[in-house]
């Protein structure tokens, strides 16, 4: 996504727990007609999360686009059911967006403008063996974003839009083979151009 975004001019801020990959990502793509702010950010922290936006406004004064894409995906199978996972699945996939959505409103409604666009799954409506945290967490994001979609159009000209791009070859899926699977250049595009 933030390659073809970098290849749109756009303005871009970055964040992510992993701070050298942040790094190589600016390195590699800022322009100068294309500039690249980033800051480590682990959205399972509330306070994280609001620096990020803190830092995204302090350094371009209005945030236009936010693309919500953090998420694991972490196993559960019958067999040895943990409710551990769920919480941290329900942790980052979820609260995360929640938290960068409850930042995220008060600027875009003083903007009078804004989308917020959060990636959720197709199986967010059926279930997938030994995925129940992974779709369950999904799921939440997609009927969080539908209800907010309902007012923010009308009532402060903020689309809040659901991507579910289907399975991307990341390095979150390689250990499940999952046919029909896109790369993850195909998906950024979905997600930009619908």
């Amino acid at each position: 996504i933030v390659k073809a975004l970098a290849q749109k001019k756009c303005k871009i801020a970055i964040f992510a727990r992993r701070e050298e990959k942040l790094k190589q990502l600016k390195d590699s793509l800022e322009t100068d007609s294309t500039p690249i702010t980033y800051q480590p950010c682990d959205v399972q922290h509330k306070d994280q999360v609001k620096n990020a936006v803190d830092h995204t406004i302090k350094t371009y004064g209005k945030i236009d686009v936010a693309i919500l894409t953090a998420g694991v995906l972490i196993p559960n199978p019958i067999q040895t059911f943990d409710s551990s996972i769920i919480k941290k699945s329900i942790d980052i996939n979820f609260m995360g967006i929640v938290y960068f959505v409850e930042q995220l409103l008060p600027i875009m409604k003083k903007q009078k403008k804004g989308v917020i666009t959060a990636i959720s799954t197709l199986p967010d409506k059926r279930g997938v063996p030994g995925w129940g945290a992974y779709g369950a967490s999904k799921a939440a994001i997609s009927w969080l974003i539908e209800s907010l979609r309902a007012e923010g159009k009308q009532r402060y000209n903020i689309d809040f839009l659901t991507v579910k791009p289907g399975s991307v070859e990341t390095p979150m899926i390689e250990e499940y083979h999952r046919p029909g699977s896109t790369t993850a250049e195909k998906a950024a595009k979905a997600i930009l151009h619908g």
